[in-house]
């Protein structure tokens, strides 16, 4: 008979619970994912409203941009606007998509605005309180339609 070795364990059933406190871990994690259908008579230009959060929230490198069958000649960007002064921000930049890829949904973020919210983002001067639109926006057509879906995650708290 072969001998059983494993590690000493604690008690876990006699150790106290301990609860994490939201405010030093960061926030709550949330997700919001939209599919946005991409016409092939869209032309340069075209908006599509993917989302809505709050001002405070902050995007997390998580998120992710999937396009798996856009033209391969089509450029999109991904942005916050917020509607009553026009301000706006990238989290993609405009770039050419390639077939059947996806993009980091915050890649035009600079080291200097990660974990920053949505309304410093903007560059406003306080938090609104107010949901911002995140904005899909087909900067070039390809001529073909496609399927793109954006999945958000972001932190609240």
């Amino acid at each position: 008979m072969a001998d059983k070795k494993a590690p000493t364990l604690p008690d876990l059933t006699s150790a106290r619970p301990i609860p994490a406190d939201v405010r030093l871990d960061h926030g709550r994690m949330r997700t919001s994912l939209h599919k946005a259908i991409v016409d092939a008579a869209d032309g340069d230009g075209t908006t599509y409203e993917v989302a809505r959060l709050p001002s405070h929230a902050r995007v997390s490198r998580l998120s992710k941009l999937y396009h798996p069958n856009l033209g391969a000649g089509s450029a999109i960007k991904l942005g916050i606007e917020h509607e009553a002064d026009g301000a706006d921000a990238a989290l993609i930049a405009s770039g050419a998509t390639t077939s059947a890829s996806s993009k980091d949904a915050a890649s035009a973020m600079g080291v200097d605005k990660i974990g920053l919210p949505l309304w410093q983002l903007i560059g406003l001067d306080r938090d609104p309180g107010e949901q911002l639109s995140v904005i899909l926006t087909l900067t070039t057509a390809g001529g073909t339609g496609g399927e793109v879906a954006v999945d958000l995650v972001y932190i609240v708290d």
